[in-house]
């Protein structure tokens, strides 16, 4: 079942990359997109859809059991877990969602131990910069050799 869905993300991953060698627009990329998972992606989710229900049916995994409630869930959430066949707009996994609120979980872990009511301001301005600065993978100009303030090392 998860070579099933390792398949689901490298066709979203193929579509990604044939975006961006072709320059796509938005709506030519849905467009794109809705016939991929409709002829390909469709036949996957219906795979691991029977997989589920053969695994509930013949009744060698217990219900209690980790992977028993994996599969109740699954199939609990079903409706919901297909929905990106319908919308090509949607991506398949939630990283971006994830990445997104993980600064505000941060923050509000960080600002457990502010201390001082006065000292609050200066974290809640901290956690609005660090965001906003880039990774060292989207800089263009080399890491700096010396941190300033401080001599370089010898």
């Amino acid at each position: 079942m998860m070579l099933l869905m390792g398949k689901l993300f490298h066709i979203e991953s193929a579509l990604k990359a044939r975006r961006d060698q072709r320059g796509l627009a938005d709506e030519q990329f849905h467009e794109l997109r809705a016939k991929v998972r409709t002829r390909g992606s469709a036949g996957i989710v219906e795979a691991i859809s029977d997989g589920l229900a053969d695994l509930q049916a013949r009744h060698e995994v217990l219900p209690k059991s980790e992977i028993g409630s994996a599969v109740t869930y699954a199939m609990n959430q079903w409706q919901t877990s297909i929905a990106f066949l319908e919308l090509p707009e949607a991506e398949l996994g939630n990283n971006s969602a994830a990445r997104a609120i993980r600064q505000v979980a941060l923050g509000r872990k960080n600002w457990m131990f502010v201390g001082r009511a006065k000292d609050a301001p200066v974290t809640l301005e901290w956690t609005r910069t660090i965001p906003a600065m880039p990774t060292p993978a989207t800089t263009s100009s080399p890491r700096p050799t010396r941190i300033s303030g401080r001599p370089s090392p010898s």
